[in-house]
């Protein structure tokens, strides 16, 4: 795994992991389903009977610096060494057991290991990698690799004696995965191989994994096509390669080799099972496709733009997570391009971008102990035509990640423009004026569909535009709808208060027939420091009479708010946008009026 995160879950575990398999059963059953249609063999340190120091297996591995002469394959294909002068050593530490190869002239060989048929292969493996330089090592030989030069990576060896999968793949040394910096001694990895000779490119015919993260594969040679009877197998090597080459300073605890190309579910298992005999948490992940506090989600490629200040909310016992975003703010907004997290809902971290596109948190450490994690998304713009905005798209962790999705009640959504989504208060996500109204009126359901320079030009130049912010709305499902539009009508010049005013009233009367039992409140414009004439030659205040006329004949639904009587111009940090302190009184004013 890239970036601090590695560090943080790469070391001993504090408490147990659960050995329940992501697909529902356990993980050692779902192990010994990959092998119900396909071949291989997996290789447990925790199993009882499993470390010998004769390559006879009549000798049991007892104590830590034995030699180790087999190391047994739960489907009866074991690594063998019969010669003692080249045995790893037997070892027990922390209450895992491993073998230690010395990088000089120890290895072991299944030689009855066969993917006859197979035309695809997965290699997971528990390992530790004891030292950092020198010649690149094999771990596994004829399917995929690890190497140790200058840092901790992985290549793949040549694939069979003769050469069926077309020699293509190279050897080795040439074909170097770095996933970072070198690594420290010690650290403890599982890593993930999966090769599939039907991909369209390299990329796709080998995926590597580090500790359950994807890593660049733009080395990898192109590989050829399987022989008429699949993956011929001579035997594979561990710690080394036949010949007494590119021998490994590392030490193995656990491994799965089977003849499929494992995805999803099944290699997270895999992956899951393997770091229980490693002593390593290798993170769970979670990328949702739904999110709390939001209408329609739209597909990005990159992420989902949801509107601003939505959710997802994660149960777990989790001590490290590690947050993942993506902006299109930065540029206009820098600090706006964060993302916020709270703990039982209390704001402990700030995840701030440095640049437009993804972007990470890094370790964030928790305290142990069950907890609920929310990621709350940025704010939203539109200075150029293109809402931009930040967006939560996963999150990972060292523990199991339940996401909750509760069903909206009473919902209020607010419909607005840059001081709807908390523009100028210190921490938008928590201060706005919108998402103090939403922790004060928790566990009902608060939303917002609004972004900077909105207008209402934007939603209802004509009745096509009409009907597609309305859809938008329904999508939310409220109960109340707060509407806090026409600043910047004014302010922009977008039209006249006339016509500002006529389509007002139109969209209170396309909400109303599709939201019947909705009640819609009609907030007049805040106060700005100045309100001279604009282009059009209307005051504000033109445009908040076109709001009351438009009320007055819909107050069976509608009902009218003197946004005026909220602020001051003190309470204003920019003339226009509220200061934190302003956000808390306008909080305090529309918690008042709907009775919270």
């Amino acid at each position: 795994m890239i970036g601090p995160f590695a560090s943080a879950i790469a070391g001993p575990i504090t408490r147990p992991i659960t050995q329940a398999g992501a697909g529902g059963q356990s993980l050692d059953s779902a192990i010994r389903a990959l092998f119900a249609s396909a071949p291989g063999d997996y290789w447990d340190n925790l199993a009882a009977n499993t470390f010998f120091q004769d390559s006879a297996g009549t000798t049991a591995n007892t104590a830590t610096g034995q030699p180790c002469g087999r190391f047994v394959g739960q489907r009866g294909n074991h690594w063998l060494q019969a010669t003692s002068g080249n045995r790893p050593t037997y070892m027990e530490e922390g209450g895992l057991k491993f073998v230690r190869f010395n990088g000089v002239d120890q290895v072991m060989q299944a030689a009855a290991l066969a993917l006859t048929g197979a035309t695809k292969a997965t290699l997971v493996v528990g390992i530790r990698q004891q030292s950092v330089g020198g010649a690149p090592g094999v771990v596994i030989e004829n399917a995929m690799a690890f190497a140790g030069s200058g840092g901790f990576g992985v290549f793949v060896d040549n694939v069979g004696p003769s050469g069926a999968l077309g020699g293509g793949l190279g050897d080795g040394p040439n074909y170097v995965f770095s996933n970072g910096p070198g690594s420290a001694a010690g650290i403890t990895r599982v890593a993930s191989f999966v090769f599939d000779p039907a991909g369209a490119n390299a990329d796709e015919r080998m995926q590597i994994r580090i500790d359950g993260a994807a890593v660049d594969e733009t080395q990898v040679a192109e590989a050829g096509t399987p022989g008429a009877s699949g993956i011929p197998i001579a035997g594979f090597y561990l710690g080394g390669r036949a010949g007494g080459i590119n021998h490994a300073p590392i030490d193995v605890f656990c491994g799965i080799i089977v003849g499929d190309a494992l995805t999803g579910v099944a290699l997270e298992n895999a992956e899951r099972w393997c770091s229980i005999r490693t002593g390593t948490a290798v993170p769970f992940e979670v990328a949702p496709a739904q999110f709390s506090e939001t209408g329609a989600t739209v597909d990005q490629g990159t992420h989902f733009q949801t509107s601003p200040f939505s959710v997802a909310t994660f149960d777990t016992s989790a001590t490290v997570i590690d947050v993942h975003g993506y902006t299109t703010i930065y540029n206009d907004f820098a600090a706006y391009a964060k993302l916020e997290v709270l703990v039982d809902g209390v704001l402990t971290h700030t995840v701030s971008a440095s640049a437009n596109g993804a972007f990470s948190s890094g370790r964030i450490p928790l305290a142990a102990g069950p907890k609920t994690v929310s990621i709350v998304s940025g704010g939203q713009s539109r200075p150029s035509g293109t809402v931009i905005g930040t967006w939560f798209t996963s999150i990972r962790a060292d523990a199991a990640l339940t996401q909750s999705l509760p069903a909206p009640t009473n919902r209020i959504l607010f419909y607005g423009d840059s001081i709807t989504v908390g523009a100028n208060a210190t921490t938008p996500a928590t201060q706005g004026y919108t998402q103090l109204v939403r922790a004060a009126y928790a566990p009902d359901s608060v939303a917002v569909e609004g972004y900077g320079y909105r207008t209402l030009e934007d939603d209802a130049i004509d009745a096509t535009a009409r009907a597609a912010f309305v859809a938008k709305v329904v999508a939310y499902a409220p109960k109340i709808v707060w509407m806090a539009i026409g600043t910047n009508d004014y302010g922009l010049s977008a039209w006249s208060a006339a016509d500002f005013g006529a389509a007002y009233a139109a969209t209170l009367d396309a909400l109303h027939a599709a939201l019947p039992s909705a009640i819609i409140y009609c907030q007049t414009p805040i106060v700005r420091t100045t309100e001279t004439a604009n282009g059009f030659g209307n005051t504000l205040g033109d445009y908040r009479t076109q709001i009351s006329t438009a009320v007055s004949t819909r107050t069976s639904y509608a009902t009218l708010v003197d946004g005026t009587a909220i602020l001051t111009t003190g309470d204003l940090a920019d003339g226009v946008h509220p200061t934190t302190a302003g956000h808390a009184i306008y909080a305090a004013a529309v918690i008042a009026e709907l009775g919270i």
